[in-house]
């Protein structure tokens, strides 16, 4: 469709190349959009509102991104003050590992005295550790605070080789203890005489007890997990449920430590901001906090702060509007609407009282006033001339009429003074064809521009006195039928066409009826708005019947030469169909349009 548009709007420029383009049908409706005074200084104070807009939307969104953060923010507090009090709680156990290697009795006594004081620190701990033990160099247990069997290999636990291979405290995976088949975190400290190995200290951190300690200072939606690298994880708040977890992309990105903080779904949907802290080793504090208050509330700021920008840009698009309707449209309607009374009733342009409209205003009012007045001279001038070309006008068609009308006298005087009836014929030829141009010049003069007729009324007249001039009464032994509406026609068109139609209606009165032959002529105009068609019509004998009929005069065919000659004038075509029937004859021609509607000759057209 825009192709073809295109196409066409190219057509049109290279069929007027003189011309200039005209602009396309967006540009128009853009141009009627913003027609008004009114409408375009409200769109230049919207073009002006685009700055303070464009702030008052960053400001928006800088708000709502702040409230979006709130989720981050609180997630980032309560991970590191969760992280603090874990770190605490695993100093603690750092402390005590390093008392138990730094005693003789523990590394050095027999196992039985080990014992002893491994339950008696557990018993002064209140739950923190699940159990306390040491192991020699080989991985072998030597005590425990809680029953175990001695001899027991713990080499291939991961809390020992970390402790051996790092040579310093390290905290393992989360596990299940195997004395007491808790869940616990094992730390473990290498205790070395001489660069030798010769024991590992041991504890397990009770994660239950760690639980119920995060538990009463955390709030009831802060979802808490220890994670180790290898994915497992331990919940440590009550909100801390499968559902809450993050998906498997943001916890293994947490898992990894290559992010901090991430904004993602939890597996149950709802939107979460976590974030994750290193305890040390392999061991990760991850804190979620649910999102969707915090989002409700900066999506309600945004539309808040919106809302305030909109009912400013209204309350000055309002503002605006009043004042240029008070200042600017509304004296302006008051001029306007006292041209249009100007227009309507004529007169003098009287702009009435401009008490505080605007020096521009005035200005065109007052310039309005001194046209109106040069108006009114230019039209008394004008129609003066027009008075006096209409008088002189009717003059000259009066003049033409009544000359006409002596030269058909003095033919006719003409053709009864002549011997031979050719004579005779042809002197009342013309003298026919001089009457129907007085009798056009007659209706030229009693019509209101001088210069068309109403083409009806002058057929019915022209005919009319074609049967008389011929001694014939239309309805008598011919009848005559016209049918032609009023349209209107100029000079031009109808001197041709009356010298057509009396030609074609003289032949078929003469020659159509031969004998005192009954019959009719039928004379038919119509038209469409730019062509007119004429149809003559008789029923007599036919051309050619007539002229094998004696009727027919010698060197008669002059009025079929002039018909064609008329014809060609206005441009028309013509056609003849003749038979034993009768005689048609059709003339089609184009109509000119015409100007005369628009003359400045209607003294109403404008105000006096």
């Amino acid at each position: 469709m825009t192709g073809a548009r295109a196409r066409a709007e190219a057509e049109a420029a290279a069929a007027h190349p003189g011309e200039p383009a005209a602009p396309p049908a967006s540009a128009r409706s853009l141009a009627r959009l913003f027609a008004p005074v009114r409408a375009r200084l409200i769109g230049l104070i919207l073009i002006g509102a685009v700055p303070v807009a464009v702030l008052v939307g960053q400001n928006a969104i800088t708000l709502y991104r702040e409230a979006n953060y709130a989720a981050r923010e609180r997630v980032a507090l309560v991970r590191e003050a969760a992280a603090a009090r874990h770190q605490v709680v695993i100093e603690a156990a750092e402390q005590i590992l390093v008392g138990l290697a730094r005693s003789d009795a523990v590394i050095s006594g027999d196992p039985e005295t080990c014992d002893r004081a491994l339950i008696e620190v557990l018993s002064l701990q209140g739950g923190r550790y699940s159990n306390i033990w040491v192991v020699d160099g080989a991985g072998r247990t030597r005590c425990s605070a809680l029953p175990a069997p001695r001899g027991r290999s713990f080499a291939e636990a991961l809390w020992f080789r970390d402790a051996v291979q790092k040579n310093r405290f390290v905290l393992s995976e989360l596990q299940v203890g195997p004395v007491t088949h808790r869940n616990i975190v094992a730390a473990a400290l290498p205790v070395r005489r001489e660069r030798e190995l010769i024991a590992v200290v041991g504890l397990g951190l009770s994660l239950d007890h760690l639980a119920l300690q995060t538990r009463p200072a955390a709030r009831a939606d802060t979802a808490m997990w220890l994670m180790d690298d290898g994915g497992r994880s331990f919940p440590l708040t009550e909100s801390a449920s499968e559902g809450t977890m993050p998906m498997l992309p943001a916890w293994a990105a947490l898992r990894r430590g290559t992010v901090t903080h991430v904004d993602a779904e939890s597996v149950g949907g709802e939107p979460f901001a976590y974030g994750a802290a290193s305890l040390g080793d392999d061991l990760r504090l991850v804190v979620g906090v649910p999102a969707t208050s915090y989002r409700a509330e900066a999506s309600r700021a945004l539309v808040r702060r919106l809302v305030e920008l909109g009912a400013f840009l209204l309350a000055c698009l309002g503002a605006v509007a009043i004042g240029a309707h008070l200042s600017v449209i509304r004296p302006l309607r008051e001029v306007s609407d006292r041209v249009a009374a100007w227009r309507r009733q004529g007169g003098r342009f009287d702009p009435g009282p401009l008490h505080g409209s605007p020096a521009e205003v005035r200005a065109l009012a007052q310039a309005v006033v001194e046209a109106s007045a040069a108006l009114g001279r230019r039209e008394e001038e004008l129609r003066a001339a027009l008075a006096s070309r209409d008088l002189l006008m009717a003059e000259i068609h009066h003049r033409v009429k009544n000359n006409l009308q002596i030269v058909a006298s003095l033919l006719n005087l003409q053709a009864g003074r002549v011997r031979t009836a050719e004579a005779r014929t042809a002197f009342a030829t013309a003298r026919d064809r001089v009457r129907a141009l007085a009798t056009l010049h007659r209706h030229l003069y009693t019509h209101s521009d001088f210069e068309t007729i109403a083409l009806g009324t002058f057929l019915e007249e022209l005919c009319g006195q074609l049967f008389e001039a011929l001694g014939e009464a239309p309805g008598e032994r011919i009848t005559l039928g016209v049918a032609a509406p009023d349209i209107v026609l100029g000079s031009d068109e109808a001197v041709p066409l009356a010298l057509i139609i009396t030609e074609a209606v003289t032949n078929a009165l003469k020659y159509a009826f031969p004998d005192g032959r009954p019959g009719s002529i039928t004379v038919e105009v119509c038209h469409d708005g730019t062509t007119l068609t004429l149809a003559i019509r008789d029923d007599g004998v036919g051309i050619e019947a007539a002229r094998e009929s004696e009727t027919v005069e010698q060197g008669s065919g002059l009025g079929a030469v002039l018909i064609e000659g008329f014809a060609r004038q206005l441009g028309a075509t013509l056609a003849t169909r003749t038979g034993a029937d009768g005689t048609v004859l059709t003339l089609s021609m184009p109509i000119r349009q015409r100007g005369g509607k628009a003359k400045a000759d209607r003294a109403e057209a404008a105000p006096a």
